[in-house]
């Protein structure tokens, strides 16, 4: 599966903070950042993002770990 079609890096209109917008299990997921959308700041995310497609690529990913070590 194409790595963008399976977690993507958004802004919410409301806030202006980037959020990492997934599915996982069949579920759709998104985890709110407190960072504001920059380009900077979307590397950042966006390399979480990676690391968050592979975990799930290789069936290993521990949401409840991943969303203590997200950028907040």
């Amino acid at each position: 599966m194409e790595q963008s079609s399976m977690a993507k890096v958004v802004t919410r209109k409301e806030t202006g903070k980037l959020v990492i917008d997934f599915t996982y299990k069949g579920i759709r997921c998104r985890e709110q950042t407190a960072l504001e959308d920059s380009p900077k700041n979307r590397k950042l995310v966006q390399s979480v993002v990676d690391r968050l497609v592979q975990e799930m690529r290789k069936g290993s990913l521990n949401r409840p770990a991943f969303r203590g070590g997200l950028l907040v």
